[in-house]
């Protein structure tokens, strides 16, 4: 059948889990490990242990998977260093590039996307014609009913836990730390610790916050849901440097532009609870442009709830926008999106947002999002009920009708010169055989 090179995946088992049901149709799995996190979690046929540097993967990569033959590559997340140069190779050899990421329809759906996900997608839906010549395409498992898989947050923390203990441990075999996220193990486990912390913390104090919000401030303020501090999505795919220019940008522009009766509603993401914390910062601004009295920051806000009952939201990127589409709620992308098309969102400068925020047209979203859900998601979650999620994205492939290249027809795109291959490399042995 084929050969698939897994690198690195979400934390937890799903790659494992993922490559063993690949086996079991006749595939032959890899897996290349960046640290003792990667390794306790791999379950390929052929597991591999990467000790070079980010200089020395584009090289490494080259030389392996012409040596093992490999017809398709899979990720999570295709912005992080080692995967962006694992795509530049997909694209020299034709291999297949096929990238997971969290479901942009939320909950209960996870992405996979050829070629790359969210700004990076492929899938061209930017008119209602491109929406409804998708849809013509769409395979049966849209139409199977959907299974609800419930809250993730302690799943999340167990496979956390575990991922970093192991990477930790690993260094004394394993020297490469190929994980996106610099932080010390100690530091992961005190981030952590926090966001146990402050959950039940805000949970309690600000119980009754999104209540109040809808009784006082109903259909009058505008919603800002913030983003993971070192979400791909900010650094790829926008401007800014970091979540806190976001915040300092959007509070002064609504301090100027926005009518005096309108508010501003800042949501903290619930998976950046123990890493960040934005109250300080936004109260000092709040007062340099006195408008104390308008803005509000919460953490255990209801989603559905705050899109229901706000004037309009503000993102950089996240899918929260399609969320926000989906209550018919005028939405602002401040970065790169693959919803952010005329039509869907507004394409005017943040200062004029303020004053006339035009919602979605309900038929180009109500195609677009039919067509996104049905080329793109996955019934399924990456922390629960996994080998449910695995079967559904076997059946995802099957009926996509996923072509794998024949390795022995792989030719250089455009008659460029392949790579130059060393000999200096001693990790080509499997560790299992």
């Amino acid at each position: 059948m084929s050969n698939i090179l897994f690198l690195q995946g979400p934390l937890g088992p799903f790659f494992g889990k993922l490559a063993k049901h690949l086996s079991k149709l006749g595939n032959t799995t890899y897996k290349i490990n960046f640290n003792g996190g990667d390794a306790i979690f791999s379950n390929a046929d052929h597991v591999f242990n990467y000790r070079g540097s980010l200089k020395s993967w584009q090289r490494y990569l080259s030389m392996f998977v012409r040596r093992n033959n490999i017809h398709a590559i899979v990720v999570y997340g295709d912005c992080r260093s080692y995967h962006s140069i694992a795509k530049e190779i997909c694209n020299t050899f034709n291999i297949e590039f096929w990238a997971f990421e969290e479901g942009y329809v939320r909950p209960n759906h996870i992405t996979l996307e050829k070629g790359g996900v969210n700004a990076n997608s492929p899938l061209n839906i930017s008119t209602v014609a491109h929406a409804q010549a998708t849809l013509a395409q769409t395979h049966e498992l849209a139409r199977i009913p959907e299974h609800s898989f419930g809250q993730t947050f302690f799943h999340r923390l167990f496979y956390g836990v575990s991922y970093y203990c192991a990477r930790g441990m690993s260094r004394i075999w394993l020297y490469n730390d190929g994980h996106h996220r610099e932080y010390t193990n100690l530091d992961e486990l005190r981030y952590w610790a926090f966001s146990i912390y402050r959950k039940w913390k805000y949970k309690l104090l600000q119980s009754n916050l999104d209540k109040w919000i809808v009784d006082n401030w109903a259909n009058q303020y505008f919603f800002v849901p913030l983003q993971v501090h070192c979400d791909s999505q900010i650094h790829s795919h926008s401007d800014y440097q970091d979540v806190k220019e976001f915040i300092r940008r959007v509070m002064v522009s609504f301090a100027k532009h926005a009518p005096k009766d309108k508010k501003l509603v800042f949501k903290h993401h619930p998976m950046d609870r123990g890493f960040r914390h934005y109250g300080k910062l936004i109260r000092r601004i709040a007062a340099k442009l006195d408008i104390q009295q308008r803005v509000v920051y919460g953490h255990e806000l209801h989603l559905p709830t705050m899109l229901k009952n706000c004037c309009g939201t503000v993102t950089i990127n996240s899918t929260v926008g399609l969320s926000s589409l989906h209550h018919s709620k005028p939405t602002k992308v401040m970065g790169r999106a693959n919803y952010n098309v005329e039509g869907l969102t507004s394409q005017y400068p943040l200062n004029f947002f303020w004053e006339s925020p035009c919602p979605p047209n309900p038929r180009f979203f109500a195609k677009f999002k039919q067509a996104l859900k049905a080329h793109t998601q996955i019934n399924g979650s990456f922390y629960r009920d996994i080998d449910l999620t695995c079967q559904n994205i076997v059946e995802f492939l099957t009926n996509k009708q996923v072509k794998v290249a024949d390795y022995k027809q792989l030719n250089l795109r455009d008659g460029a010169e392949g790579p130059h291959f060393l000999d200096d490399f001693d990790e080509f042995e499997s560790i299992n055989g």
